[in-house]
């Protein structure tokens, strides 16, 4: 009998041992999981970023582009207008006084 009662007492010490281990493991599983998900936060959060970095780097791109544009449209009006005012030099060199071109409306 007490052979018994000794086997149920180490079987019920191991079955709570076993337990506080089982405990443990899950108390750190959430740890885990907690640092797991703070560390996903993380790495959305930087996703947001990069995102908004890229968005504000594309649409400084497009400004940059049509600026440029812009620029590239005033280089030939200017051209035109240097182009014509050579056109009314040589003109007025070759004694065509009378031709009017209107230059400043351009």
């Amino acid at each position: 009998m007490w052979d018994l009662k000794k086997k149920l007492w180490a079987s019920l010490s191991s079955l709570l041992s076993d337990l506080t281990e089982l405990s443990q493991l899950k108390r750190d599983q959430m740890t885990d999981d907690k640092k797991c998900k703070i560390m996903q936060f993380g790495i959305e959060e930087r996703k947001r970023e990069l995102l908004e970095q890229e968005l504000t780097i594309n649409m400084e791109k497009l400004r940059v582009e049509a600026a440029q544009k812009c620029l590239n449209i005033e280089k030939e009006r200017l051209k035109f207008k240097v182009y014509l005012l050579h056109e009314r030099v040589q003109l007025l060199k070759e004694g065509y006084h009378e031709i009017k071109l209107i230059v400043h409306s351009l």
